[in-house]
């Protein structure tokens, strides 16, 4: 009864103390998020149905892999802030998107307007989130002078669904 009593004890305290963050990794195979820290950044993070993007469903598992990775590789790429951006977005996590898109501005874009257009469309996604309508507009009238048709089609639907959710929108 005695050694009953002090295993439940164990067991309880043990539990209490595992993280939500041990929860979300248990649902990785085994072996798995060594070998998604060991990946390049390119396959991490810049190949289809790879690394972080294999786990589209989960947006926690995803958000876990984006900022163990950026930790654990020092990786300095921007790409890797945007994306967790993205994905803060889609949970509705506002202040944690705005947080990591911020930090995905480019600071010498005098002589790139590749990088000027990125700008104005990292802060036509913040403003988006903020439903700044006035300042979103400004960026999007400032992005269809560049050729990024990519980000330019993000910024069209974001305009049209301007005011739901960035989940709803992207």
């Amino acid at each position: 009864m005695k050694k009953n009593l002090i295993a439940l004890l164990i067991l309880a305290i043990t539990s209490a103390c595992s993280s939500p963050k041990d929860e979300v990794l248990s649902k990785l195979p085994e072996g798995e998020y060594e070998k998604l820290m060991q990946m390049t950044y390119k396959e991490f993070d810049q190949t289809q149905n790879e690394g972080w993007r294999k786990y589209r469903d989960d947006h926690d598992l995803q958000v876990r892999l984006l900022h163990d990775y950026i930790e654990k590789n020092k990786a300095p790429e921007q790409s890797l802030r945007w994306h967790l951006g993205q994905i803060y977005g889609m949970k509705n996590d506002n202040d944690n998107a705005i947080k990591f898109f911020e930090q995905c501005y480019y600071d010498d874009v005098a002589e790139s307007p590749g990088k000027r257009a990125w700008n104005y469309y990292v802060g036509g996604s913040i403003a988006f989130i903020k439903k700044d309508v006035a300042t979103f507009d400004k960026y999007l009238d400032s992005l269809q002078n560049n050729d990024n048709q990519m980000n330019m089609n993000v910024m069209q639907r974001l305009k049209e669904n301007f005011g739901k959710p960035y989940s709803q929108a992207y």
